[in-house]
């Protein structure tokens, strides 16, 4: 057998030490680059995830969560949607499996926890749903008048142990939650200039949509009819304006509106522009828009596109030749809504 020289045997354990740290920067490039990957993946999951549970497209909702959590079983969001959908959809047993995972998580442990209470309750597995209401309590769930009137909890309400729940809650503060986050929002702004300034403008503000075809049946159905709708995503659509204007025939004073949209039996929609001040003393989140009362209501032109709007967009539209006019534009699928506005120095 032959042996190496000194030198030789260097030389090969160098070229070796190279040829390894070489393939542990290959192998890094390869996992980064994969990290990479799968993180897009489940950002594009879950968006398309998010837009089908809006349009309460539950079995779409299933398909996108149900890959995330098969990729990443650490996004709690995912488990909660997940379960929320299978039960939505009567699925109780892959539901229950979403909820008790997603009440691993603190942020989503009262209200997972309620729901797996709702899945024994619908059982008739009363000791469960009790065992499991407790956890949501201790968990931050406090919606006591949820629990009252949802029908999912209809077996529970004759047991006595129904009763001290009800007057635990009572007695408890509702206990506070932080979330924080951003979300893309579009602005759409029309100003007046002449030599002294600016003597006014409004400001239309509106969290960004994208166009589902499950919306269409939802619109269709009928079950929104007469219910109002959050116009836009996430947080109020506003229209600050510091001009009087009259929208559609209807006088409308300089300030600031939040701004919801519904659809009558017959058809037509209608848009309110609602004081937000009564909305702060109420502390109405926006996805509780079909709770708000009174405001301005206007009545909105329907027309059919023939190229879809693949997301929800506004706009002020000026007139050509005369500063006092202009168009009020909502489009968002096939529908694009119309008023015309005109406007007061």
């Amino acid at each position: 057998m032959s042996t190496l020289r000194l030198p030789t045997l260097l030389s090969a354990l160098l070229a070796l030490s190279t040829l390894t740290l070489s393939s542990v920067g290959v192998q890094a490039q390869t996992v980064e680059a994969s990290a990479k990957q799968q993180k897009a993946e489940i950002q594009a999951l879950m968006k398309a995830g998010q837009e089908a549970f809006q349009a309460q497209d539950w079995k779409t909702s299933t398909e996108k969560f149900g890959k995330v959590v098969a990729i990443d079983d650490s996004v709690g969001l995912a488990w909660h949607h997940l379960g929320f959908a299978h039960h939505a959809l009567g699925q109780l047993d892959q539901a229950l499996v979403a909820h008790e995972k997603g009440a691993g998580f603190p942020q989503f442990a009262g209200v997972c926890s309620y729901n797996v209470a709702c899945v024994h309750a619908l059982r008739g597995n009363s000791d469960q749903a009790f065992k499991w209401l407790e956890k949501a309590v201790e968990g931050g769930f406090r919606d006591r008048g949820h629990i009252t009137t949802d029908s999912d909890m209809a077996s529970l309400r004759e047991d006595e142990r129904f009763a001290k729940l009800m007057d635990q809650l009572e007695a408890m503060p509702p206990k506070v939650q932080v979330y924080a986050g951003t979300s893309p929002r579009q602005q759409a702004r029309l100003s007046f200039w002449n030599q002294s300034g600016s003597p006014g403008q409004m400001v239309l503000d509106w969290g960004t949509v994208a166009w589902k075809d499950g919306y269409a049946g939802a619109i269709e159905s009928g079950q929104y009819d007469g219910v109002r709708w959050r116009l836009g995503s996430n947080f109020w659509t506003t229209l600050d304006t510091n001009l009087d204007l009259n929208i559609g025939g209807v006088e409308l004073p300089r300030g600031l509106y939040y701004l919801t949209l519904e659809k009558s039996a017959e058809g037509k929609f209608q848009i309110a522009f609602l004081d937000p001040a009564r909305i702060r003393e109420k502390r109405l989140d926006a996805y509780l828009a079909q709770y708000t009362t009174g405001g301005t209501m206007v009545e909105l032109t329907h027309h059919d596109l023939e190229e879809p709007a693949q997301e929800l967009t506004m706009s002020i539209a000026p007139k050509d030749g005369d500063v006092t006019k202009a168009k009020l534009v909502i489009a968002f699928g096939p529908h694009k809504l119309t008023a015309p506005v005109s406007i007061a120095f």
